[in-house]
């Protein structure tokens, strides 16, 4: 039965690969990732404008 469902597995593999599903799927992933990091980015600088002049504090005591 196992083998039954590898071969089922791997059936529906090559589908989506020819079907060109998984090519879709990993440029659209690869897209969200990219606009997460620009988003981050973005965060990032106005973080850095809006506190560049504030002093840092640190809560632990040297």
């Amino acid at each position: 039965m196992e083998k039954i469902m590898g071969y089922g597995r791997k059936a529906l593999f090559l589908v989506r690969v020819l079907s060109g599903y998984e090519e879709r799927r990993i440029r659209f992933l690869r897209l969200q990732i990219q606009n997460r990091v620009e988003q981050a980015l973005e965060r990032r600088s106005v973080f850095r404008i809006r506190y560049k002049n504030k002093p840092y504090h640190r809560n632990s005591v040297d």
